[in-house]
């Protein structure tokens, strides 16, 4: 509490998942500010385990499905997963007994919770992979300040596919357009999701730009910076990693990139594509 952020932010910034428990002598991070709008010192993390509903997860920790929604930018209440973390936006401190589950599975969702997150699914058509390359390039150094920050997310999709022996991706003028106009939609209603303001899926976005590919994905994430934000994608744990597969994919051949400020922090979308 001293320190004027959430327990949320200390569990993910020190790899705790869930856990409440410290040791004689442990050496925490903590974060500098608070990483969500709203933030309050008893918001926790949450496991997700089988059979969970958000729905009886708002009973036993008494938030609305809605706190929850918002809080993590879920659109979909079903679409949550096993083993996503979720931040529970509580007001005091609550240690909660799990029930055993006693429904199936939640379906697999897109997005982890930790920031604000989502990705689509890569491609939406058959096709055959681009021929790889089998090339390295150096990890680009730090954006100097928010005018470098398109071309640092490009280098760093650039440089983590090169390890991978993944073609480069060019910047598509038509998705940048996608790209930009998406992130200003979504920072002028204060949320994002892969929906627009009014209605428009991703493949209506992109043609509007007028780019029409066989192959298209896209990214999204609320953060303080770029840095963070590409950190939050590509920093996903396989099996749960949309985000990251779409960063890999190797049906891509090119990309735009758009950002716009918000009240906290800045929308940053990454539209993929393949002609």
């Amino acid at each position: 509490m001293s320190h004027n952020v959430s327990m949320a932010a200390i569990q993910l910034a020190n790899g705790m998942r869930d856990s409440i428990d410290l040791v004689a002598g442990q050496t925490l991070s903590i974060p500098a500010s608070p990483q969500w709008p709203g933030e309050r010192v008893f918001w926790a993390v949450h496991i997700v385990r089988a059979g969970q509903t958000l729905i009886e997860l708002s009973s036993i920790y008494n938030l609305t499905v809605d706190e929850i929604l918002r809080v993590n930018a879920i659109a979909d209440p079903a679409l949550i997963h096993i083993d996503q973390q979720l931040i529970l936006p509580l007001t005091q401190l609550v240690t909660a007994h799990t029930p055993q589950p006693t429904a199936t599975p939640a379906a697999v969702a897109a997005a982890p919770a930790a920031l604000k997150v989502q990705a689509t699914s890569p491609p939406t058509e058959a096709a055959t992979p681009l021929e790889t390359v089998p090339t390295t390039a150096p990890p680009p150094g730090p954006p100097a300040g928010e005018a470098d920050w398109s071309g640092y997310i490009l280098a760093r999709i650039n440089q983590v596919r090169a390890e991978h022996g993944l073609n480069a991706l060019t910047i598509a003028p038509e998705l940048t357009r996608a790209a930009q106009a998406h992130a200003e939609d979504c920072a002028q209603r204060g949320w994002g999701s892969h929906v627009g303001s009014d209605g428009a899926v991703l493949k209506t976005r992109l043609e509007r730009a007028g780019y029409y590919g066989r192959n298209w994905g896209e990214n999204w994430v609320q953060a303080l910076g770029a840095e963070r934000a590409f950190d939050w994608w590509y920093g996903e744990i396989p099996p749960n990693d949309p985000h990251r597969r779409n960063i890999l994919s190797p049906y891509y051949a090119e990309v735009g990139i758009g950002i716009a400020q918000t009240g906290w922090g800045y929308i940053f979308i990454t539209d993929f594509g393949r002609r």
